[in-house]
């Protein structure tokens, strides 16, 4: 994955289905597992909640008590967060 915003590479690997998320997030050293609305990110202990529709996302991130929303285009994928109240854009 690639961040426009700080201008480098993010390195993921692992399996997302419908019903599952088992990822390796290898900049945090840690993995990220759950279901595709609500996962547990390892690294910091917290829970993060997405809400999928259509082409659109919006969910919530406990690390940061903040909501997040975007859009997937492509690939593509543009995030307004709210805890900095600015929008990241990547490419996967």
């Amino acid at each position: 994955m690639y961040d426009f915003t700080a201008r480098k590479h993010f390195q993921f690997s692992g399996e997302v289905t419908p019903g599952s998320v088992q990822v390796y997030d290898y900049g945090a050293r840690c993995h990220i597992s759950g279901s595709p609305s609500s996962m547990y990110h390892h690294g910091n202990r917290r829970h993060l909640t997405v809400t999928l529709s259509g082409s659109s996302f919006n969910g919530y991130d406990f690390a940061s008590r903040r909501h997040f929303n975007g859009t997937v285009s492509g690939s593509s994928i543009a995030i307004y967060d709210f805890e900095v109240g600015r929008f990241f854009q990547y490419s996967v």
